[in-house]
């Protein structure tokens, strides 16, 4: 008889720290939800994660191997009403499942927060990739082909550490060696408080300095704004006052075409009088006025 089908389907992908791999696997197993399968996807060309998967695979009945072709099939090999994705470079605390659990009972698709921890200690709330660590209903999960968008939900729990590339970038032996700290680490009730109150304290410290840049960014928005009130009064003072220069240009064409109407009355005028007979008779009264005043003078 098949057994009954699981709450959860685990998809994990293999093939980057094959050193931590079996305690990824082994933090899988130890969740404090039991209803589980785990699906291990090696990187298809990469024998060692093959083989190594394949070893994990035979010591658990809740793990399966899916590797080359088969692969493919992953979606339609997904047996749970929910679904995890994880890497092997990931380790899960205790209570991974059951804070996914609480968010997929709101959400369709969503994540926990994802912390990062450095060789050198250091720990942070890092960059959420939701392919590689996020939770689905399985109904979303096959309509979005495992791939959510950027409205995901979000529960702001820290259930999870994830090493950095700075891990896997030496020899094997001290990676094997870190592995195996990390791994007493999650192990430990006091060691993981530890991890999430560090981690925390950094994303405070960076939500700080974040807010302070938002600030910084509405006091310019603000800024900008009262210039821009200025720039407008300033540009409505220039349209009233180019209304009112208007209105002067206008009052003073108005008053030159009435002085060039009134010049070319009096021109008018002017040549009546000079065409008429009284002016020709003054003309010679005044001609012969001056011949007299010329005769004196000449006396």
């Amino acid at each position: 008889m098949m057994d009954p089908a699981p709450r959860f389907t685990v998809l994990m992908s293999v093939g980057r720290s094959l050193e931590l791999l079996p305690y990824a696997v082994a933090a899988v197993l130890a969740q404090s939800e039991p209803s589980l399968e785990l699906i291990l996807l090696p990187d298809p060309d990469d024998a060692d994660a093959a083989r190594r998967s394949l070893d994990l695979a035979a010591g658990d009945a809740r793990v399966i191997l899916l590797d080359g072709p088969r692969a493919a099939a992953a979606v339609q090999s997904i047996r749970g009403t929910l679904v995890a994705t994880t890497t092997d470079e990931t380790l899960w605390f205790p209570d991974h499942l059951t804070e996914l659990a609480e968010l997929l009972a709101e959400v369709e698709y969503g994540h926990l927060l994802r912390t990062e921890l450095d060789p050198d200690g250091s720990v942070w709330v890092g960059q959420t990739a939701l392919a590689d660590g996020a939770g689905f209903r399985v109904d979303a999960y096959r309509r979005l082909g495992g791939q959510p968008g950027p409205d995901s939900g979000t529960r702001f729990a820290i259930e999870s550490v994830t090493l950095t590339t700075a891990y896997w970038t030496g020899p094997a032996e001290p990676r094997a060696a870190e592995a195996e700290i990390v791994h007493r680490l999650v192990c430990d009730e006091r060691s993981r408080r530890d991890l999430r109150s560090r981690a925390l304290a950094s994303w405070h410290t960076d939500l700080s300095a974040a807010q302070g840049a938002v600030d910084v960014a509405a006091a310019q928005i603000q800024e900008l704004y009262r210039s821009r009130g200025e720039i407008s009064a300033q540009l409505a003072e220039y349209a009233h006052s180019r209304a009112a220069f208007g209105q002067e240009n206008a009052d003073l064409y108005t008053q030159v075409a009435r002085l060039t109407a009134r010049n070319r009355r009096l021109i008018q005028r002017l040549r009546a009088i000079e065409a008429s007979r009284t002016w020709r008779l003054l003309r010679r009264v005044e001609r012969a006025r001056a011949a007299v005043r010329h005769r004196a003078r000449r006396r």
